[in-house]
């Protein structure tokens, strides 16, 4: 499953893959958002949409297999 997801998040589109990365890490919005050179709205879509790309590519398994 460590694979599936680690291969998913590296066929996300740059900008997704690294909100994604530091999202996981720990990192506030607003600092993410300041990283991506845009505002913490315009982060958060990036990251919105990472999640649904990442959920469409693994399935149920996006979910811990409940789904």
């Amino acid at each position: 499953a460590e694979a599936r997801l680690a291969a998913a998040v590296a066929a996300l589109p740059e900008r997704e893959r690294e909100a994604i990365t530091l999202h996981t890490q720990g990192v506030p919005l607003a600092e993410i958002a300041a990283r991506m050179g845009t505002t913490p709205d315009a982060a958060g879509g990036v990251l919105y949409r990472a999640v649904r790309r990442l959920k469409g590519q693994l399935g149920s398994d996006a979910d811990g297999g409940q789904g």
